[in-house]
């Protein structure tokens, strides 16, 4: 991974020297800005997604595919590029790496107000596709525990989707700041230690959807831990991506266990998928395009 990473921020720099050097010369404004994929090759858009194994880099598939190819030279306008997710896009699409990425929409509000900047000559697009941030903890426990200094959070890779989420609510609620970040892969064996006590609490975010997700039906067998709400009134700031004020999360009922007789849920935050695209890296048409391909198939790409 770290590989693929340097390797396209080296392509780039090559790329940004060519086009200082005049490659792209006054008269030539309207043809398509190129960037250049981890494959060496130049497209029309790098849609910089998650991890090979998520639910964004299929998405980011599903995206390149429908943009289609060259009629001229048949070869496709878009790649597809695996990330560490959010945090990372975020990085890469500062650096002049990728021209499109997938992000959490709170991870948006988050940078909204550390990077205003970020969002100059940029389009965000809010997908239907939702994404929850969970609370585990022991049985008996509650989200007010986690404000504390001895509180130990596991929030996942540093730039997971929880650990983003986690940098967010930390400074929405002060409260959670005391808490120590603790970062590793949440599975089978973090469901352990969450048990054991080595940590007080894992933050995950994920769509939610208890009939695929493994993890989540194993916390339900699990006897000692257990989802817990996540209803902190401090959670409901809103803000504004250009288009208009609206809650960051919205506290929502989410199914956790399908029961014959009755369900299970639990409260959780909910955010949304967005899209970004850098309008800088595009010509007109390249942008029309996109936004077009976007609207036309957001139901379809999760």
């Amino acid at each position: 991974m770290k590989q693929t990473i340097s390797s396209l921020l080296a392509l780039t720099l090559l790329l940004s020297i060519h086009l200082t050097a005049g490659g792209f010369g006054t008269n030539e404004k309207r043809k398509p800005q190129l960037l250049k994929g981890s494959d060496g090759k130049e497209y029309q858009y790098v849609i910089c997604t998650a991890q090979k194994d998520g639910s964004y880099y299929q998405a980011g598939k599903r995206l390149k595919n429908l943009l289609g190819k060259d009629f001229k030279t048949d070869t496709p306008l878009a790649s597809a590029e695996t990330t560490d997710g959010s945090r990372q896009n975020y990085e890469l699409m500062n650096n002049g790496v990728c021209n499109v990425i997938l992000i959490q929409e709170d991870y948006l509000a988050f940078l909204e107000g550390k990077d205003k900047s970020f969002f100059d000559d940029k389009s965000v697009v809010t997908l239907e596709r939702t994404e929850n941030v969970q609370l585990i903890m022991r049985k008996g426990a509650s989200e007010d525990d986690l404000q504390s200094k001895e509180a130990k959070v596991l929030v996942g890779l540093i730039n997971s989707g929880g650990a983003v989420s986690w940098e967010l609510i930390r400074t929405l609620e002060k409260g959670y700041a005391k808490s120590k970040i603790i970062n590793g892969d949440i599975d089978i064996s973090a469901l352990s230690d969450l048990e054991r006590g080595k940590v007080d609490g894992i933050i995950r975010t994920s769509h939610l959807n208890p009939t695929h997700d493994l993890l989540a039906q194993n916390i339900e067998k699990m006897k000692g831990i257990e989802f817990v709400d996540f209803d902190d009134s401090e959670l409901n700031d809103e803000v504004n991506f250009g288009n208009g004020s609206k809650p960051i999360y919205r506290v929502v009922n989410s199914l956790i266990d399908k029961g014959i007789i009755y369900d299970t849920t639990v409260k959780t935050l909910e955010t949304h998928v967005a899209i970004v695209i850098d309008k800088e890296k595009m010509n007109k048409e390249q942008k029309n395009k996109i936004l077009k391909v976007i609207t036309q198939n957001s139901n379809s790409l999760f």
